[in-house]
């Protein structure tokens, strides 16, 4: 559907119904995000943490411009905390306040930022 709805778009750029063609792709585009993200937090909450960075990954890379990129990076940046890869936590939160800084996730992600920092210099005082 989403495919013919954008021929369509390409064939008749000045179509009357081109408003509701655009409206479609962007409702369509939503639900494969969705699809995608509820993949993710499956196998994230399976503790399948390489699958579901996959899903997480074509959220961010396909439907970046969907109401599930910031839940994305968010997602990403729990499955390092999970595997104790601070570093890697704190680039998705860092990422996520500067790409989407209207986030409703941004106070969870401020507290999450805080423990990946705390704990990521926990790791380097044992190092050295």
């Amino acid at each position: 559907m989403l495919y013919v709805t954008q021929n369509f778009l390409e064939d008749y750029p000045r179509h009357e119904k081109r408003e509701d063609a655009e409206r479609k792709i962007n409702e369509l585009r939503e639900k494969l995000a969705e699809k995608q993200w509820k993949n993710a937090e499956l196998y994230r909450k399976m503790m399948e943490y390489k699958s579901s960075l996959i899903y997480y990954d074509i959220v961010l890379e396909q439907y970046y411009d969907t109401g599930f990129a910031d839940d994305a990076l968010y997602g990403k940046a729990l499955i390092f905390m999970d595997r104790e890869e601070y570093q890697d936590a704190k680039e998705q939160l860092l990422l996520l306040k500067n790409k989407f800084p209207e986030s409703d996730l941004l106070p969870a992600a401020e507290r999450l930022l805080r423990q990946a920092i705390s704990r990521g210099e926990d790791d380097e005082t044992e190092i050295n």
